[in-house]
């Protein structure tokens, strides 16, 4: 109960995060960590994200299945030292996997997730949901010559430890960029940052 009250505390905050390298703007969103990764000894998969619209909309320019975010996901992880397996290694288990235990890209249940976990020999699976994905038209106005068109993303992730089959974490998080690459770029950023903070964490 008071695990359920805190992640329900967490999710209603609200924060922003300047994000360095390459991606540009302020990422948004909230995070709800149950406590400290071993991130030394740690090994992730990072499963497709799914998409959470049903009918033909632009998120399918991201993929339907989330290897956008997953790939890129993946890339900044092993950039920050972490352990993570081969997105096509992922990609071929998944499948075999999927067919045989009834597993899906869009299953949300922490069990079936974690029994992915153990056919992947890995500590900790990632998977989520893109949510949003379309393009704004900044401040500054299309026709003003400060302004023009910015590609938003916004994504959902949980982290579920394959041992307990528990979620561990849960992130919401949005940024807008001038292009995908640095839109996808920055939240990847923000949530690999994430997962070296202590509990709950709150962007500022």
């Amino acid at each position: 109960m008071k695990q359920r009250i805190l992640l329900c505390a967490a999710l209603l905050l609200f924060g922003v995060l300047t994000v360095g390298g390459c991606a540009t703007g302020r990422v948004r969103g909230n995070i709800y960590k149950k406590g400290p990764i071993d991130l030394k000894t740690a090994k992730f998969a990072v499963l497709p994200f799914n998409s959470a619209s049903s009918g033909k909309t632009m998120t399918e320019r991201v993929s339907t299945d989330g290897n956008a975010i997953a790939d890129i996901l993946t890339i900044e992880m092993l950039f920050k030292g972490y352990q993570v397996i081969e997105r096509d290694k992922v990609k071929d288990i998944f499948k075999e996997v999927a067919l045989s235990q009834a597993i899906t890209i869009t299953s949300d249940d922490p069990k079936k997730i974690s029994e992915m976990g153990k056919y992947l020999g890995v500590d900790y699976i990632v998977y989520g949901s893109v949510i949003q994905y379309d393009f704004q038209l900044s401040s500054g106005g299309l026709f003003s010559g400060g302004g023009g068109w910015r590609t938003a993303v916004g994504i959902t992730a949980r982290v579920v430890e394959v041992k307990s089959a528990n979620v561990v974490m849960i992130c919401t998080a949005s940024q807008s960029g001038p292009d995908l690459g640095e839109a996808l770029g920055g939240i990847s950023q923000a949530f690999t940052k994430a997962l070296s903070e202590e509990k709950i964490y709150v962007w500022q």
